[in-house]
């Protein structure tokens, strides 16, 4: 190699540079890009946010044993502006075979599934990580995200806390200006006991600054003062 010679990048040209035109098209769809992705994101926090809160409606949909699919029904008045016009498909795999046969009628009736959901999981809070989100087209995405969700299940008759690990893919579709869920696919990785008291058993623990005692802040507050 030649001492001296140029080996950075190549300066561009006046032939390479876009015109005004060109890159404000590529401004304009690199925008439109990260906004969609912040809908769609805010979109599955909705979804996420109605299913903890104990929506029976799409939030929580009816899955069955190891990848059955249910289509989704009609009571979307409870988590409007989810899911897309064209039914979409809530997809469950590797659950607990008790999930089996309960799916959601047609129409507005619920199955036990959404009826009695508050009855055999009246607790859970999903965190979502790990997110991946890809904008095809103007109106196409797809995205997945790890699922970690502390919940309380009910399991031979006694509530019980579990956690619940899994992985969540979704696809989406754009309608009347607005991104819509139109598939999403639940991978149970594991759901196993926490094995300590939990919070069945202890919902709430006592703590705060009025935790530490009196006369410990005092000696506490002295022994700083006399520290040289």
């Amino acid at each position: 190699m030649a001492a001296g010679k140029d080996i950075g990048p190549r300066r561009p040209t006046p032939d390479d540079r876009a015109g005004p035109r060109e890159d404000l098209a590529e401004l304009s769809r690199r925008l439109r890009v990260l906004e969609d992705e912040a809908e769609i994101r805010r979109l599955v926090s909705r979804r996420q946010w109605h299913a903890d809160a104990g929506h029976g409606g799409p939030g929580v949909p009816s899955w069955q044993e190891n990848g059955a699919v249910e289509t989704l029904g009609s009571d979307i008045e409870e988590a409007p502006g989810l899911r897309s016009r064209d039914p979409g498909r809530w997809t469950g795999v590797g659950l607990s075979g008790h999930f089996e046969g309960h799916t959601r009628s047609p129409g507005r009736e619920r199955s036990a599934f959404t009826r009695d959901r508050r009855r055999w999981m009246p607790q859970m809070m999903h965190f979502l990580t790990n997110e991946f989100i890809e904008v095809g087209s103007p109106d196409v995405a797809a995205g997945r995200w790890y699922s970690w969700e502390p919940a309380t299940v009910l399991v031979d008759g006694r509530l019980m806390s579990v956690w619940i690990a899994g992985r969540y893919e979704m696809s989406f579709v754009k309608e009347d200006g607005a991104w819509r869920i139109a598939e999403m696919c639940f991978q149970e990785i594991f759901s196993t006991p926490y094995s300590s008291r939990g919070w069945v058993e202890c919902p709430h623990v006592s703590y705060g600054p009025g935790q530490i005692d009196p006369q410990s802040q005092q000696n506490q507050s002295q022994s700083s003062r006399s520290t040289p």
